[in-house]
C-alpha cells in the first residue's frame, strides 16, 4: 500500500492532498509513486468512500483553478492546469466500478499486461437474452422496471464478488487473479446494458 502521508515541498505542513497545500497554498510536484487513490488521501481499495473522495475533489478543484494561478509563474501555472486535469481522471476512473477495478488491479500487478477477455459462455448467453430484453423495451413492450431491477442486481452481485476478490488478493493465487478477470469482464458488460437501459427511458 501507498503511504499516504504527506508534507508540504515549501513549508512542511502536513498535507490534506498530495496536490496541493492548504496552509501556504504551494501547488506541489507529484511523486512517482502517486496514483488516483492516493490523489483523494485513499488507500488502495476497490471499495471507496465516494463522499470523502467527492468533498476532497469539491475542495481541491476550487484550490486548482487555473484562473487563480494566471499571473503565476510556469511552473505553478503548469502545474495547475495538470493538476486540474488530473482530478477530473482520476475522480472518473475511480467513480466508474469497471475502470476502478481494472486500474487497481494494474496497481496490484505492476509490469504485467492485463487482458481481460471474454467472460464464461453461459454469461454471454443471459447478456443476449437481455439485450434482446432491452430491445423490445426500446419498441414499447416489456417492463422497464423489472428489467432495470434484474440488471442492477446482476450489477451488485459482480461488485461485491469484486469486492471479495479485492479484499483477500494475492498476487500469487492465480485463480484468485483470474476470477476478478472475469468479473471484470462480466461488470463491463453489465454496465453497457445500464447505460442503454437508462438511455432508452429517457427517450420515454
Amino acid at each position: 500500500m501507498t503511504d499516504h502521508s504527506h508534507q508540504c515541498d515549501s513549508c512542511e505542513s502536513q498535507l490534506k492532498s498530495s496536490l496541493f497545500c492548504n496552509a501556504c497554498e504551494r501547488l506541489q510536484q507529484l511523486d512517482e509513486e502517486e496514483d488516483y487513490f492516493s490523489i483523494f488521501n485513499q488507500p488502495q481499495s476497490y471499495a471507496i468512500d465516494r463522499a470523502a473522495i467527492e468533498n476532497n475533489f469539491d475542495e481541491m478543484i476550487v484550490n486548482l483553478h487555473p484562473d487563480f494561478f494566471a499571473q503565476a509563474d510556469e511552473r505553478d501555472q503548469s502545474l495547475s492546469l495538470h493538476h486540474t486535469s488530473l482530478l477530473h481522471q482520476a475522480k472518473g476512473c475511480l467513480f466508474n466500478p469497471f475502470e476502478r477495478g481494472k486500474y487497481l488491479l494494474n496497481l496490484l500487478l505492476p509490469g504485467q499486461d492485463l487482458i481481460l477477455g471474454n467472460p464464461p459462455q453461459s454469461f454471454l448467453m443471459e447478456m443476449f437474452e437481455l439485450q434482446e430484453d432491452l430491445d423490445q423495451l426500446d419498441r414499447g413492450q416489456g417492463d422497464p422496471d423489472a428489467l432495470a431491477t434484474k440488471i442492477e442486481g446482476l450489477v451488485q452481485n459482480c461488485d461485491q464478488a469484486l469486492q471479495s476478490g479485492f479484499s483477500g488478493f494475492a498476487p500469487e493465487n492465480r485463480s484468485g487473479i483470474q476470477q476478478l478477470k472475469d468479473e471484470l469482464s462480466k461488470l463491463k458488460f453489465l454496465l453497457n446494458l445500464q447505460t442503454r437501459m437508462e438511455e432508452i427511458r429517457r427517450k420515454r
